[in-house]
């Protein structure tokens, strides 16, 4: 029995297909090979084991494998690529809040400077902004140095028999913040009396001689950070 007897569908097939599967089936290379080496064989020692009988009526009987045709599903593989935008990231020079506020301290260093009795106590005898900065701040935690500051502008109040200026509120206000920066628990404030309330004696200290009622602020009191009224507030009354 011949392919074409076994695989009926092969007879209809063209000499190309037949091909094309001998070429992609490694048996039937294989056997063919060896049906080739072996007809060389016979040709060299004379033997005449396999009868090979061309007729025009009958095709070329060479028994062979089964061939199977199977159909191959291929599965591609697909690359999807993605256009994203990159993002850049920009890198800005961000200022801390505490050098924000060692600015804000820094620019008082003139005002202090003007005073030589607040200069002494909370610059000492710095050379540079830096130094005299660092000293400031070394010596604001200590409550002392806040009692100081007070006592310099008490002092000059009540010589003056006047207000202390804008730049000396702004000196004594840094003063409080600093030292309530340095402490764990409460905080340091000022006192402020209110214009025309009765004057009293606990909450107030009054630079003239004369008066039942508080007409001037001239100095806020001073109260430490337990709340305890350290420093009455020093006022003018009527």
């Amino acid at each position: 029995m011949s392919i074409f007897d076994k695989e009926p569908k092969l007879s209809k097939i063209t000499f190309s297909e037949f091909a094309y599967y001998l070429i992609e089936n490694p048996q039937i290379e294989q056997w063919l090979d060896q049906k080739i080496q072996k007809a060389v064989q016979q040709l060299r020692s004379g033997a005449d084991t396999d009868q090979v009988q061309l007729r025009d009526s009958q095709p070329l009987a060479i028994a062979a494998p089964r061939v199977e045709i199977r159909e191959v599903e291929k599965i591609v593989e697909q690359k999807v690529y993605i256009e994203k935008p990159v993002e850049r990231i920009v890198e800005k020079s961000v200022c801390p809040a505490w050098a924000t506020d060692l600015a804000q301290y820094a620019q008082l260093l003139p005002l202090i400077r003007a005073n030589a009795q607040l200069s002494a106590l909370l610059l000492g005898e710095s050379a540079s902004d830096s130094a005299a900065l660092l000293y400031w701040l070394s010596r604001s935690g200590q409550w002392s140095t806040l009692e100081q500051v007070w006592q310099v502008l008490a002092v000059q109040v009540q010589r003056q028999q006047s207000p202390i200026t804008s730049t000396e509120q702004q000196i004594l206000e840094a003063s409080l913040t600093l030292y309530n920066q340095s402490i764990s628990r409460g905080a340091a404030a000022l006192h402020v009396p209110n214009v025309g309330q009765s004057y009293d004696y606990e909450q107030h200290t009054r630079v003239n001689h004369r008066g039942e009622s508080v007409a001037e602020v001239l100095l806020a009191g001073l109260a430490n950070a337990q709340g305890k009224l350290v420093h009455c507030a020093l006022v003018q009354t009527h």
